[in-house]
């Protein structure tokens, strides 16, 4: 080992902790949760909070940062650290070592894992539910054991010139130049009446057209009333007539919505953050190799387990999640928003702004594209107000109420 010893004004021999970049390398890696005894997280706290603050971590600085903290006790006095710092690995096998607190780490969350599944099946819970909270919780587990580091740019530079990402095809003329790819959030605003549903279903009845796997989740409306609307705008009949469900063009209209791949979820199975995310992933992962997006409607009725004080904290936790969940399976997320009043109240001809995103600032901030859906009496606007991978722009459009569509004066396609 090569350390340098020294005697403190305590009189108690010390090395040196390992050098600095070994120390960095440690702290991006581990999190005092790793280790099992308490008064270890108490030092690992002190040395990357020494670290941190870039002032060499010793035997003096570590004691004085827990002295000062009123921790020393509880992390075994002098006497442990100094212990700690006698039986230090050489430096060349540090990481070797953190490999071996993280894997122990990991058993240990899973046996907790078991532990609150067995606790919550015997409380009573749901089986649904209970499912839900394990695979929750061994997400996270999963996604603390992947690690990547940063890639070289060129790494993967030739995938550039091999073929362009599949971006959900929208199949309304006047927003082709629209490109909502894997991993994007795309979150579409408009006030109550305006056609949210209707325009996320025209966008899912033309994207499993051209054979993408569209999931739709609704947090509004039953599952029985999306497939009404789905089948009015498909087959072009009036949703009155649908609602009926007596006339004879039903029979094919039906036959003819069975060979699209839609599915559709509703509020039936509560469809928190948490619901969601397992829901999709579920999707996702039974369909290797397939084009797949999925709608949500709306953002504003997702509720989430992870306790909040302030509403646009938590919606803002549910922007960061569903940007993480869109990112981790890679498939893009177009997602439903109501707008405030504040257009309303700006005047009979004022358009919607992305300050009207309702309750948080967070949604503007995460969505990588923003439609603003604005009605007039014989036209549709549908205002691109923010786009990462272009300009923004404005589309018009038709919306046809009674078949709960929207089309761009040239017919349903």
């Amino acid at each position: 080992r090569r350390h340098t010893r020294f005697r403190n004004v305590t009189g108690v021999q010390t090395c040196a902790l390992p050098i600095y970049g070994v120390i960095q390398s440690v702290v991006d890696t581990l999190i005092p949760e790793d280790f099992f005894f308490v008064r270890n997280q108490l030092v690992f706290e002190a040395v990357r909070d020494l670290h941190k603050a870039k002032v060499p971590a010793d035997i003096v600085t570590v004691v004085g940062h827990l002295r000062s903290s009123g921790r020393l006790e509880q992390a075994g006095d002098i006497g442990y650290v100094s212990e700690l710092l006698e039986v230090a690995t050489n430096a060349k096998n540090v990481m070797f070592h953190v490999g071996i607190v993280r894997s122990r780490s990991t058993s240990r969350r899973l046996l907790k894992a078991q532990e609150r599944l067995k606790e919550n099946v015997e409380s009573g819970m749901e089986p649904a539910d209970a499912i839900t909270a394990l695979n929750t919780e061994l997400e996270g587990i999963g996604s603390s054991i992947v690690r990547r580091g940063p890639e070289h740019i060129g790494d993967s530079l030739g995938e550039l010139f091999v073929g362009k990402k599949q971006h959900v095809p929208i199949g309304l003329e006047p927003l082709q130049n629209l490109k909502i790819l894997p991993g994007n959030v795309c979150v579409v605003g408009a006030r109550p009446g305006a056609g949210k549903t209707a325009f996320l279903g025209t966008l899912a009845l033309y994207a499993s057209r051209m054979d993408w796997d569209c999931l739709f989740l609704s947090l509004e409306m039953p599952s029985a009333q999306i497939r009404q609307r789905l089948m009015s705008a498909h087959s072009q009949i009036d949703l009155s007539v649908v609602q009926e469900a007596q006339d004879p063009r039903l029979v094919k209209a039906a036959r003819d919505l069975q060979t699209l791949n839609i599915w559709i979820e509703d509020a039936t199975l509560r469809l928190d953050m948490e619901t969601i995310s397992a829901t999709v992933r579920r999707f996702v992962h039974d369909r290797p190799g397939k084009n797949v997006v999925v709608f949500i409607d709306y953002l504003q009725l997702i509720t989430s387990r992870a306790k909040y004080e302030k509403r646009y904290e938590l919606l803002g936790h549910i922007c960061r999640e569903l940007k993480r969940l869109a990112l981790s399976v890679n498939v893009p997320l177009v997602v439903a928003a109501q707008l405030s009043r504040a257009a309303e109240n700006r005047g009979k001809d004022a358009k919607p702004q992305l300050s009207d995103l309702r309750e948080s600032g967070e949604i503007e901030q995460t969505a990588d594209q923003v439609l603003l859906v604005h009605r007039e009496p014989d036209r549709a606007m549908v205002r691109v107000a923010k786009y990462r991978m272009g300009p923004v722009f404005t589309a018009e459009l038709r919306f046809v109420g009674e078949r709960c569509c929207f089309d761009d004066f040239g017919g349903w396609r």
